[in-house]
């Protein structure tokens, strides 16, 4: 299964996918901003989410996308949590602008990213 995550300060939404003959299955948890947030809240919104916890060993592959996440200390401190929850996925962590770069292409482009921030 891959979880993919975009997350705020305000909310991060994530989608779980197995394939495409099931429905995703969509979570939303409190924002996960490694900037703002300690280590300690940050495990604390992902370990205390139900949802999350019921799939966490079908996970193989976590792609989060987060505010705050365009260090590699952030990158680093997000990636430890999630690699350490979904203790059988592989993990990539960015900036939340690179989920629209990626979504739209992979070629060199110009993206727009409207948000709250």
């Amino acid at each position: 299964m891959v979880l993919i995550a975009d997350s705020g300060s305000t909310k991060c939404d994530w989608i779980l996918y197995e394939n495409k003959e099931k429905q995703p299955l969509r979570i939303r948890t409190k924002g996960l901003n490694p900037t703002i947030l300690s280590k300690k809240a940050l495990q604390k919104i992902i370990t205390e989410n139900s949802k999350l916890a019921a799939y966490k060993d079908e996970v193989t592959f976590v792609c989060f996308f987060g505010a705050g996440c365009g260090t590699e200390k952030n990158q680093g401190k997000v990636a430890h949590i999630l690699n350490t929850f979904f203790a059988n996925a592989k993990s990539i962590v960015r900036e939340d602008i690179m989920a629209a770069v990626w979504a739209t292409t992979n070629e060199p482009a110009v993206v727009g990213f409207f948000g709250t921030g």
